[in-house]
Formats: structure tokens, sequence, C-alpha cells
């Protein structure tokens, strides 16, 4: 009899413990930590450096000049992402010579999706630009530009920036309305102090 139940026992405990390690085992740890980072840098002219912003003491972009971004998404959590979506958004006044993914819109945005990315997992980009139509005026001005990229699925998300300074040029100055009426008025004088000149020498 004593031997009946502890079978009996024995087969209860397996009913009521093997349905909860098999879950366990299916679905995984509820701890997890998923995580992206994203990494905006701008390279300094004339050299191989890649910074997280370039000040006015650093350099300062003019029209026609190269600019180069820099984009580097990595799964830092402990479990693999999927369908990471990574959109960039372009400052103003950038000619895009080479990028990835498509534009969005009237092109201030390029956007572009990672199926899969593992944990420690990283993807890099490259964007390269021209400074093109800055607004001119009858001063220089220096303006600050910022490029932001930001990459997200449904349980992750993450946005970096770079910004840097771009030189407006000039226009010439030419004269206005007032000079105008002020010279105008000069050779009118002149013109008629002359007439009064001629009638006093020629006597008519």
């Amino acid at each position: 009899m004593k031997t009946k139940t502890f079978v009996a026992l024995v087969l209860t405990a397996i009913v009521l413990f093997a349905p909860k390690v098999s879950l366990a085992q299916y679905y995984g740890n509820n701890d997890s930590n998923p995580s992206v980072v994203v990494d905006k840098k701008i390279k300094l002219p004339s050299t191989d450096k890649f910074l997280d912003n370039i000040s006015k003491s650093d350099h300062v972009f003019k029209e026609g000049d190269q600019v180069e971004f820099s984009i580097t998404v990595e799964n830092r959590g402990d479990k693999t992402l999927y369908d990471v979506k990574v959109v960039d958004l372009l400052p103003d006044y950038l000619k895009l010579q080479y990028f990835f993914g498509n534009l969005v819109g009237n092109g201030e945005k390029i956007e572009t999706v990672i199926p899969v990315l593992k944990n420690g997992e990283s993807k890099k980009y490259s964007v390269i630009a021209i400074v093109k139509d800055l607004p001119k005026s009858s001063y220089s001005q220096v303006l600050k530009l910022t490029n932001e990229v930001c990459a997200s699925n449904s349980i992750v998300n993450d946005c970096d920036k770079a910004s840097y300074f771009a030189q407006t040029p000039s226009m010439p100055v030419t004269g206005g309305s007032t000079e105008l009426i002020v010279n105008s008025g000069l050779l009118l004088t002149l013109g008629g102090g002359s007439l009064v000149l001629r009638k006093l020498i020629r006597g008519y």
C-alpha cells in the first residue's frame, strides 16, 4: 500500500511540474534587456578623424565643401533585434553624393531597415554630401547645422546628433535708391551751374 501511495505521489509531481519547466525552456528568461545604441559622427576635413560634433574652432564649412557622416547602429542587449528602422534626418543646405537606404519625402531624410541585428552585432553606414545653396545676404553669417539619426523597433529606440558650422556667402554691396537720388541731384546741380557759367562768358 505504501509503495502504491509513493508511486502516485511521484506521478502527481511529474504532471504538476513538468509543463512548467517546458514552458520556461520554450519562452526563455523574462528578465532580458534589449538595447540598441546609435552613434553619429562627422569627419573633420583634411583628417581621418570622425568627431561627435565639429566646433567653429575646429572647422567652418563653406559653399562647395564636402561633408561626410558615419552612422553605427549596435545591438548592446542580450537578445536578437528584428526590423530595426534607421532614419537619418538631414540638415538643410546639403546635396547628397552618396547615401544608404532610400530618400523619403523631399529628400530631407534617409530610411532603411535592418532585418536582423544579433546581440553584440553592429551595422555601419556612410553619408557624403556637398554644402550647397547657403542663403546669401549683404553680410556673411555662420550657421549651426545639426544632423540626427534614430534607430528603433517595437521594443527599442535610440537617437544621436552631430552638428557643424557653415559660413554663408556675402553679396557685393550696390548703391541703393538714396544714393541714386543724391547722385542724380549732384549731376543736375553741376549741369545747371555750367549753363550759368556759359551765359556769363558768352553774354547770352
